[in-house]
């Protein structure tokens, strides 16, 4: 199974995070109503980031983001200026 597809997490990955982060919430919140241990607000914590990274996947892969691409380094070398390239290749 590819997880990185066209830099953005592929869409069953993205949904098993959020559908699995949801259920993190859920049960611990479900846990916390019936036994109060402070532990469980952890795992809740932990869930709410698991469901906010699948989420915020899902919405950059809407808006044609990619966050998980190496374009950054194209772009660092567009604003190079000649000098820097010709100390480069020295």
């Amino acid at each position: 199974m590819i997880l990185v597809k066209d830099g953005n997490l592929a869409q069953p990955f993205r949904d098993v995070l959020v559908v699995s982060g949801l259920a993190l919430i859920w049960g611990s919140a479900f846990l916390i109503r019936d036994i109060y241990q402070p532990t469980l607000w952890v795992y809740v914590s932990i869930g709410v980031l698991i469901a906010g990274l699948g989420s915020a996947c899902h919405l950059a892969s809407k808006a044609g983001i990619r966050p998980f691409c190496n374009s950054y380094k194209e772009a660092r070398d567009s604003y190079k200026m000649d000098s820097d390239k010709q100390k480069g290749a020295e």
